[in-house]
């Protein structure tokens, strides 16, 4: 029975994420047209490359010491805050990077006609300083069985993209103002899996909130001397 119930969540997770990543398409298409949905949607593929790139994979593999050590006993879930913290500080640079040189990367990758795209992948790409969070804390809510957290939580970011897009496509047209709500949004999907977690296992979200904060410190700083 409760290999059953953790099935049922995890099908019911993954059909709402299908929401999370559709939504762009299905809420954009009839506003930008064909010709502009591609342009955004090829203009988002390169911004989130750390994302699906580094961030990705990297929870993936954590995935498997979270399970490691719920199997041996021990509630990995102290561990999140952790190790999301390493792996923003690794992401980081790259968003940087990616953020200062848009303009060129668009015209090495796609040439001088898309040069127009670039602040859309300036913009978006700081989605991916926060994807960390919503990651390896959605991994080590699955790795520790609160799989009914994990369904909830994707419920919430994937209602609140969706009214988000709707409501700013309703407003505007500009890509760049559209790409600053859907980061804004990945900002909040890190928020609401912190928070779905909170006070469990010894979750505690002081210190998360203080390493989060050095590094955005730190990032400005750098960002700074980059500008």
């Amino acid at each position: 029975r409760e290999l059953a119930s953790f099935s049922v969540w995890i099908w019911a997770t993954a059909s709402v994420k299908v929401v999370w990543d559709r939504c762009d398409a299905f809420v954009l298409g009839p506003v930008f047209g064909s010709a502009g949905l591609g342009k955004y949607m090829l203009s988002h593929e390169i911004a989130l490359l750390p994302l699906t790139e580094f961030v990705a994979p990297a929870s993936e593999a954590l995935f498997a010491a979270f399970s490691r050590a719920q199997k041996d006993g021990q509630s990995s879930v102290h561990y999140a805050g952790d190790a999301a913290g390493i792996v923003q500080f690794a992401v980081v640079p790259m968003v940087i990077t990616i953020s200062a040189a848009a303009g060129p990367i668009i015209e090495v990758l796609l040439g001088q006609k898309w040069s127009d795209a670039w602040p859309i992948v300036a913009v978006l790409t700081w989605a991916c300083v926060f994807s960390p969070f919503s990651y390896v804390f959605s991994m080590v809510a699955i790795a520790n069985g609160y799989v009914r957290a994990n369904f909830i939580g994707s419920v919430i970011v994937s209602a609140l993209k969706l009214a988000t897009l709707i409501v700013a496509t309703a407003f505007t047209s500009d890509m760049v103002v559209i790409a600053s709500a859907t980061a804004a949004c990945i900002a909040l999907e890190s928020a609401t899996f912190v928070l779905v977690l909170r006070g469990k296992d010894g979750l505690r979200l002081r210190p998360i909130l203080a390493a989060a904060t050095r590094l955005c410190l730190a990032t400005a700083m750098a960002l700074g001397a980059v500008y």
